[in-house]
């Protein structure tokens, strides 16, 4: 069952932590398939997720924090509405919707079929995709490098006696 907890920032699903869970309802459960959206109803982040694979196959339901969407119409690409609703203007948009509604951190299903879907040709929709995909993958490169880096100059600092305590340097003062 995907909670949560298991979406990251950038509202993917994190698969490696998705937590295995007998279901006991009397309803048939709606299986998560990949090319749905699941979109967060409550919290501080109300993200969407594409799913674009499912680990298990026909095993798989997101909690009752989400809304689970099914798109019926062909001129509109899941992941391209699960990439507008994560923009910070559609985020915004929301955030003015639950505050005009003072209902606390819930998205409803009215706020959530409101929203104004700005809708491009497909095949622009897919580049748009695309490029947030690369920029995803950048931006990880990067704050791996950063990472990286800021690891190295800590290590060369050490080396130093000030910054390692000896010496009478960079030592707690604090009583």
């Amino acid at each position: 069952m995907i909670q949560p907890k298991d979406i990251d920032e950038y509202g993917r699903v994190n698969w490696w932590q998705v937590t295995e869970t007998e279901l006991t309802g009397r309803a048939e459960p709606r299986w998560l398939e990949p090319g749905d959206v699941i979109f967060r109803m409550n919290g501080k982040a109300n993200l969407a997720t594409y799913i674009d694979r499912v680990e298990v196959p026909g095993l798989v339901v997101c909690s009752h924090q989400f809304f689970h969407l099914k798109l019926l119409v062909d001129d509109v690409a899941p992941e391209y509405l699960a990439w507008f609703i994560n923009t910070p203007e559609c985020q915004e948009a929301i955030a003015r919707r639950k505050q005009q509604a003072g209902i606390g951190p819930v998205v409803n299903k009215g706020m959530l079929s409101d929203l104004d879907l700005v809708l491009i040709d497909k095949s622009i929709q897919c580049q748009v995709v695309d490029m947030w995909h690369e920029y995803l993958a950048e931006r990880r490169l990067l704050e791996n490098k950063i990472a990286c880096l800021e690891s190295a100059y800590r290590v060369k600092l050490r080396e130093h006696p000030y910054f390692s305590g000896a010496a009478g340097g960079a030592q707690n003062t604090s009583r």
